[in-house]
């Protein structure tokens, strides 16, 4: 579905902001408000559920760090493979009666060519920052529970300690980018106005991919529900257009489930990228 047309953009896209660097303050549990579990005492971590079903039911919701990339593509990887976003984690010895786990993920190595090494990265429960991505539940009578710390917690607590904070790592990247940290699989962005069919989009779920994409990154027109410069996970897809899931979470303020049809000029404006893995 997405063969490798061209380099991968996230590498571009973060050597550029890199430059901003110096001038920026790094993300880390300090700058997210210290830990969820001081501000929320009662809050027991030990019920984090990693299993593939409890996964592949999370509601994502993001915080204030700008990392949508990564997070569509946690969310994306749960709903299509769940066990596959379960084995990213593992129980470790934590500090205390705190639990801790060992995330894995896959970091690029310097230079030209898109390399990737698995990396270890153990997060304690107390490292799970209170203005981090956190996690909610549909009840049966269709209301959400509390945001608390989740998987996309966990996660996205490793992708802070993988990068030191660094904002150029954290706060902007491509769909690529995200779906490469997590399965360590060489993937290409797609660019408008090579994105492929609905159809193309529905085969590729059903196959198993995980696909995510990212929007205009300068404007959306007048009317729209997508956010400009911003990466969904695709959910569904057939031949009405293809339906996404929004990271900021279904508590938030933009739409949490829009669609876009990549047949439309006015989709292939909006959808600038598309990748899948």
């Amino acid at each position: 579905m997405y063969p490798a047309t061209h380099p991968p953009l996230s590498r571009l896209v973060n050597g550029v902001e890199r430059l901003a660097d110096p001038v920026r303050r790094p993300v880390t549990l300090a700058t997210l408000n210290g830990p969820f579990l001081a501000a929320h005492p009662n809050w027991d971590p030990a019920g984090i559920d990693l299993s593939p079903a409890a996964l592949a039911a999370q509601h994502v919701e993001q915080g204030p760090t700008g990392n949508c990339w990564f997070l569509a593509a946690f969310l994306a990887l749960s709903r299509s493979r769940p066990r596959d976003a379960a084995a990213l984690f593992r129980e470790a010895p934590g500090r205390g009666n705190l639990p801790a786990w060992e995330v894995r993920l896959h970091l690029p190595l310097p230079g030209p060519r898109h390399r990737l090494l698995p990396h270890t990265i153990r997060v304690s429960a107390d490292e799970l920052p209170l203005s981090g991505a956190l996690t909610r539940y549909q009840n049966g009578d269709g209301s959400l529970t509390p945001a608390a710390p989740g998987g996309v917690s966990i996660a996205e607590a490793a992708l802070l300690k993988a990068f030191r904070g660094r904002p150029s790592a954290i706060w902007a990247d491509t769909p690529a980018g995200g779906l490469s940290l997590l399965t360590g699989k060489r993937v290409r962005d797609r660019k408008t106005p090579r994105l492929p069919g609905s159809d193309d989009f529905a085969a590729a779920l059903r196959a198993g991919a995980a696909i995510t994409v990212m929007t205009n990154p300068i404007f959306t027109l007048p009317g729209s529900a997508l956010v400009p410069a911003h990466v969904y996970a695709v959910e569904k897809a057939s031949g009405d257009g293809v339906g996404l899931l929004n990271p900021h979470g279904p508590a938030a303020r933009s739409r949490y489930r829009p669609s876009f049809d990549p047949q439309t000029a006015s989709g292939r404006w909006h959808v600038w990228l598309a990748a899948a893995a």
